[in-house]
């Protein structure tokens, strides 16, 4: 599933790095984090915990339909 996703994120998005990572410290259960990463974001190349502002996406509906049509085609 995991590399699933990162296929997707990387032919949806070209990424200039994806970031995944498996962390458990601050709930119980496992999950797994999938960053996809570009030159331009705001806390390039450090990690993106903590830097700068949340952003919405100008049009979530938009982003889950192309995502979605992604993952179903992967």
């Amino acid at each position: 599933e995991v590399r699933r996703v990162a296929r997707v994120l990387r032919s949806v998005y070209a990424p200039a790095k994806l970031n995944i990572a498996a962390l458990g410290n601050q709930v119980r259960q496992l999950h797994v984090h999938i960053i996809a990463r570009f030159e331009d974001d705001a806390a390039w190349p450090k990690p993106v915990w903590g830097i700068g502002a949340t952003e919405p996406y100008p049009d979530p509906a938009a982003v889950i339909a192309r995502l979605r049509l992604a993952m179903n085609s992967a």
